[in-house]
């Protein structure tokens, strides 16, 4: 008599899953759209943070060509025939930025020397630490009003003809992607600044 025995039940829908498993180890279809998932996430931050540091200096190029031209059309005295000369410098100035800056951010603030001797004067401050330079916390003597210590003081406003006038500029860039917003500063803005200072013709 023959005896013949057959595998069902349980061991044989394991040795099936196992055949399977088996056969899937050298399966290696969809392995690259797995990896560019993990990948893709890193690769477009990095894209789109230098994207924005180009953008970030394009406007600090904006923002400084802008300072010079204002300067530049401040030191011939003309204006507006409906506006005053600093009104005309201010509106020139914001739609020189507007390219790239939105003007309702920007800071922009002209002041007047009877000459260059006192342009690089700053606000009496008390230099606790005696290193010759103002830092934050020393108490300093707001001679303009401004709520800021300020490294050239000046008159608030232009000068008439043959007056010395700065002009000084800045506006908080703001980025967009986390990482190269948080390189850059700890908060993810970074201060763009631009100054001029020229001398006022005989107009």
């Amino acid at each position: 008599m023959r005896l013949h025995f057959t595998t069902t039940g349980r061991s044989g829908i394991g040795g099936r899953l196992l055949g399977r498993v088996l056969s899937w180890k050298g399966d290696v279809r969809g392995t690259t759209a797995i990896e560019f998932a993990l990948v893709a996430p890193i690769l477009f931050a990095l894209m789109f943070g230098v994207l924005e540091l180009a953008l970030m200096f394009a406007a600090d190029r904006v923002l400084n060509g802008a300072t010079a031209s204002a300067a530049r059309l401040g030191l011939t005295g003309h204006a507006e025939a409906d506006l005053g000369r600093e009104a005309t410098i201010r509106a020139y100035m914001d739609r020189r930025v507007a390219v790239l800056l939105d003007p309702s951010r920007l800071r922009f603030e002209m002041r007047t020397f009877d000459g260059f001797a006192g342009i690089n004067v700053p606000e009496p401050f008390d230099d606790r630490n005696g290193n010759g330079v103002y830092d934050e916390g020393e108490h300093y003597d707001d001679i303009n009003g401004n709520g800021r210590f300020d490294k050239v003081v000046g008159r608030v406003g232009i000068g008439g003809a043959g007056a010395v006038d700065y002009y000084e500029a800045s506006y908080p860039w703001t980025f967009l992607t986390p990482v190269i917003g948080r390189l850059m500063s700890p908060d993810g803005v970074v201060e763009l600044r631009a100054s001029a200072l020229v001398q006022n013709e005989p107009f």
